[in-house]
């Protein structure tokens, strides 16, 4: 039951948003700013493989660990 959990991907802006955290609109505008990996399912639903959003996630801190790392901050 646990490794189905994790294979079903995330369906609507509700469960998305929780995964990671944040409101429904703040992951709304991160598809948009920062590319949230985000799929249309049907023209108001919206799904993604929880696979895409751990890689997403780690990419997003990778390049803000960068972007410290430039800055001298």
């Amino acid at each position: 039951r646990e490794a189905r959990a994790m294979v079903k991907p995330l369906v609507g802006w509700k469960e998305i948003a929780s995964a990671i955290g944040v409101s429904v609109r703040t992951a709304q505008t991160l598809r948009i700013t920062h590319g949230l990996p985000v799929a249309n399912l049907t023209a108001r639903t919206v799904f993604v493989e929880r696979a895409a959003i751990a890689a997403w996630l780690r990419d997003v801190a990778q390049r803000s660990r960068a972007g410290r790392a430039t800055s001298g901050a």
